[in-house]
């Protein structure tokens, strides 16, 4: 990398994300980057250990014209595409564990 485009690089903030939002108006996109926090307890699911509750923290915002999307969903997909052959496939992630659904009332009762 030549050293004017490093040293241009070097302010770039880096922000952890694991959590994608998005909004949208006629104008733009809002895509939102963000950080899946676990609270509370944590459950065994298979043989992974999640947590039971979690919160998300929205960490940035980044404003695009729709105008940009199309070349924004190419780089995507290519990046990705070169990942997968590099690395394999994407995993999933766990789904967090559903609280128990208490059974619907019998017909005639009030729940």
């Amino acid at each position: 990398m030549p050293e004017e485009q490093h040293d241009l690089l070097a302010n770039v903030p880096v922000v952890y994300t694991n959590n994608v939002r998005l909004q949208m108006t006629f104008a733009d996109f809002k895509i939102y980057f963000g950080e899946v926090i676990p609270i509370g307890p944590a459950s065994e699911m298979g043989a992974e250990i999640v947590p039971t509750q979690q919160k998300i923290v929205d960490r940035v915002c980044v404003v695009i014209s729709p105008d940009l999307l199309p070349a924004l969903l190419a780089g995507l997909t290519q990046a990705i595409q070169k990942y997968q052959e590099q690395f394999g496939p994407l995993r999933k992630p766990p789904q967090l564990p559903q609280p128990p659904q208490p059974p619907p009332a019998p017909p005639g009762q009030k729940a």
